[in-house]
């Protein structure tokens, strides 16, 4: 490309693409060896690849050089008195395995006391969801009796309150009302069984119920019937 035709290596027809590896000064000494690969289309449709290599010796002291404003520098290096101590325990097998089997060890325990945790919490919740479902069903139990004795219209509204899904057109559910009516009428049982307030219905088949459910109504009683 240009004056550099010819330098690279041609990856495309009469062009050749500049491939190249950018350094900071700091780190340009320390390349030792620098290459582009044959062109592989494996890779690359255009770019070669390139073999890079630094080179530096190995220091024996770490050191930080990072300073905070008001900040006091304090260098962070390897105590030489514990080089040779940490290395035999790095290489000793069996200090290696007692370490990994504490490690895991600490990660069973830590384990077991978060199901713990878990369990608990569960059993908590359980039974501060089970207190206060109690508490809004005896809220409820109260505000019926209380409306059911002279407030119609107020325990409507609580009946149809106590279903959240329902439509503010849909009527009240049939299984809500049969079962408060039920639980009414128990409730307002008298102590001591009567079986002489008990209502009998009379027998159809005598002549005169039969005559007053299908016997001929009289013009007399139509016209009272429409001036009611």
């Amino acid at each position: 490309m240009g004056t550099d035709k010819g330098v690279d290596r041609v990856t495309s027809t009469q062009t050749s693409l500049l491939d190249y590896c950018i350094v900071s000064p700091d780190l340009f000494p320390l390349l030792s060896e620098f290459d582009v690969i044959d062109f592989d289309q494996l890779f690359s449709d255009v770019h070669c690849r390139l073999h890079v290599i630094f080179s530096t010796g190995v220091t024996t002291d770490l050191h930080n050089n990072y300073t905070f404003p008001n900040m006091v520098n304090i260098p962070v290096r390897w105590n030489s008195e514990m080089k040779d101590q940490f290395v035999n325990t790095v290489e000793d097998k069996f200090s290696t395995e007692d370490l990994f089997k504490k490690i895991v060890t600490l990660k069973d325990e830590s384990d077991t006391i978060f199901k713990q945790i878990l369990t608990t919490l569960s059993i908590f919740l359980t039974a501060y969801l089970l207190i206060q479902r109690i508490h809004v069903l005896f809220k409820a139990e109260k505000d019926l009796r209380s409306a059911s004795e002279g407030e119609p219209r107020e325990l409507w509204s609580i009946l149809n309150n106590l279903n959240k899904s329902m439509l503010k057109r849909d009527e009240i559910g049939l299984y809500d009302l049969y079962d408060y009516l039920k639980n009414l009428n128990i409730d307002n049982q008298p102590d001591d069984d009567d079986d002489d307030d008990e209502f009998i219905l009379p027998n159809c088949e005598d002549d005169y119920v039969n005559n007053i459910l299908n016997g001929e109504v009289s013009n007399e009683e139509i016209l009272n019937a429409e001036k009611i």
